[in-house]
């Protein structure tokens, strides 16, 4: 696979604040920053923690298990890039250690519902750069 090949947007994957987590996804694992002071998870990476307000944080990996919380299926494509995957769901995802991140539906959307459980699929779009997605967990 090419980087030229794929026509959505693609983050800055050299960004010093999120490169940890692109890199991590690179490697199938999910990840978000939890705090050194009081040990709370924090997604998208913040300087200050948002629980104890105190600095310093690591990146860990968190569970690929989570939940729907909310989502919303698009019919219209804002981005040339999405127009041949209408329609599709983007949902956010609370996973098990109770981090929210926001992300496509991938595979088939049958069950899709608030509370639906999802596993992390991770979407290799170039050379440099996976996705992270989710997929509905039979019941």
């Amino acid at each position: 696979m090419t980087d030229t090949a794929y026509t959505k947007p693609v983050p800055d994957l050299d960004d010093p604040a999120m490169a940890p987590f692109w890199a991590a996804a690179r490697q199938r694992r999910l990840t978000a920053q939890q705090c050194t002071s009081c040990k709370a998870y924090r997604f998208p990476a913040l300087e200050i923690c948002p629980t104890c307000l105190e600095q310093g944080a690591q990146w860990a990996d968190v569970s690929q298990d989570g939940t729907i919380w909310s989502f919303a299926t698009y019919h219209r494509a804002f981005h040339p890039g999405f127009k041949d995957e209408l329609p599709y769901v983007v949902a956010i995802v609370e996973n098990a250690d109770g981090i929210h991140y926001v992300g496509k539906i991938s595979g088939p959307r049958d069950h899709l519902a608030v509370g639906a459980k999802v596993r992390t699929l991770f979407i290799e779009c170039t050379d440099r750069f996976t996705l992270p997605a989710w997929e509905l967990v039979d019941a």
